[in-house]
Formats: C-alpha cells, sequence, structure tokens
C-alpha cells in the first residue's frame, strides 16, 4: 500500500511519519506500506505553522 501524506511545516515529521505507519501496519498486517511525506509550506508567515 502506498499514499502521500502532508504533514504541516514545523511539526517532527519522522515522528509523525513513523506513528502513522504503525498505526496503518497494525490495521493491515499483511500489506507493505510505503508513505510519501510532503511537507506543507503554504502557513508558512502565516502564523499557523507551530
Amino acid at each position: 500500500m502506498r499514499f502521500d501524506v502532508v504533514v504541516r511545516f514545523g511539526n517532527d515529521l519522522q515522528a509523525i511519519l513513523k506513528e502513522l505507519h504503525e498505526e496503518v501496519q497494525a490495521a493491515y498486517p499483511d500489506y507493505n506500506i510505503l508513505i510519501d511525506p510532503d511537507m506543507d509550506i503554504s502557513a508558512i508567515g502565516q502564523g499557523r505553522h507551530a
């Protein structure tokens, strides 16, 4: 299973990917999970990236 995920800029990308991978793997144990991360930079400079 392969999917994209957008993570808000300023968050711990590695921690989020690890948790997401563990949760999806637990729900679909017979699948190989591949997550393609992307950082959401649209909030930079708008006070919403914390």
